[in-house]
């Protein structure tokens, strides 16, 4: 039995959702779901949506009640307190479940993840390693610029990881005590945090983990990619649906932002949100006047032409606006 674990709050209700319903469409077996929320009535309504797939053996939702906890640099930032919950996971999950592949909630599956799951867990399993994740940068220069992680959190393996899938043996986890040591480890670095929890597992982990590949954690930036020629956004479509097994919309713009829900690429997220809600677009910006600016830009610049559903995107986006 495979097993899948979501972090997030209230504010993330629809979009883990989607991601949910896009893992078990992709499974041919059953699997368990777990959920560590902060307001877990808050998702009671869309629970109903999926709790009968017939490939869901479980959905245990526990409510996060740590209190007096310090989430450092949350504030106007697109993420919430609900990403460092991970780091208190042995306190929730069920202590004879040995491992876990922890999902963020904007990630797409489309493709079957079984065989993966297997393959990397085994490896995980042999190594003396805890997680298996995916390095994301090497160096100091990527294609999207450049990154100051290596120096200011002092990374010795010069390897920074992407958090938005890990693989993680439990057993490990629990005897290694490394919530302690995420916690200690997030203390010290309080003043260098900018990717929240991710700058502090990348500093604990410190390149000490098992690499994923690039199919299990397929970033797929929107803002960056929005830039690129349709050439290349066509060989990525394909390279998606004969391929890519997860595709994290990483970065700020996502699926349901104003100007995100029009991009290409962006169709993998709200082809799940049509399944689940009947409604073509979902709009959600975290800051109303960032979306108005957005959505008479797109007007202004004649980027109105690439909707496909424009009067069901035009209504979404007016009746966020609004409410």
């Amino acid at each position: 039995m495979h097993n899948y674990l979501y972090c997030f709050d209230e504010n993330y209700n629809k979009q883990a959702l989607c991601s949910i319903n896009s893992l078990l469409k992709n499974y041919k077996k059953e699997i368990r779901i777990f959920i560590v929320h902060k307001n877990p009535e808050s998702f009671e309504k869309y629970k109903r949506l999926i709790e009968k797939n017939p490939n869901l053996h479980s959905l245990d939702i526990y409510k996060f009640d740590k209190q007096n906890i310090d989430f450092p640099n949350i504030e106007e930032a697109h993420v919430s307190e609900a990403t460092y919950y991970r780091f208190f996971i042995n306190e929730y999950l069920p202590k004879d479940i040995d491992e876990v592949f922890y999902l963020d909630a904007d990630i797409i599956c489309k493709n079957d993840p079984s065989a993966n799951y297997d393959k990397f867990l085994s490896q995980l399993n042999k190594s003396k390693y805890a997680i298996a994740v995916k390095t994301e940068w090497k160096d100091n220069f990527t294609v999207d610029g450049y990154h100051d992680e290596f120096y200011r959190l002092d990374l010795t393996s010069k390897k920074y990881f992407n958090a938005g899938v890990m693989l993680i043996n439990l057993n490990r986890w629990r005897d290694f005590k490394i919530q302690e040591h995420l916690v200690a480890e997030q203390k010290k670095l309080k003043g260098k945090i900018s990717l929240w929890d991710q700058d502090v597992l990348n500093s604990y982990f410190d390149g000490q983990y098992v690499e994923l590949n690039e199919n299990l954690n397929y970033n797929l930036d929107i803002f960056v990619s929005s830039k690129i020629k349709n050439t290349f956004i066509k060989e990525v479509d394909k390279k998606i649906l004969n391929k890519i097994i997860f595709i994290h919309y990483s970065g700020k713009s996502k699926p349901w932002s104003v100007k995100g829900a029009i991009h290409p690429s962006s169709k993998f997220y709200h082809i799940n949100y049509y399944e689940l809600f009947k409604k073509r677009y979902h709009i959600a910006n975290n800051w109303k006047m960032l979306a108005l600016t957005d959505f008479l830009m797109l007007i202004k610049n004649g980027e109105m032409k690439r909707v496909q559903y424009k009067s069901s995107y035009f209504f979404n986006v007016v009746k966020y606006l609004f409410s």
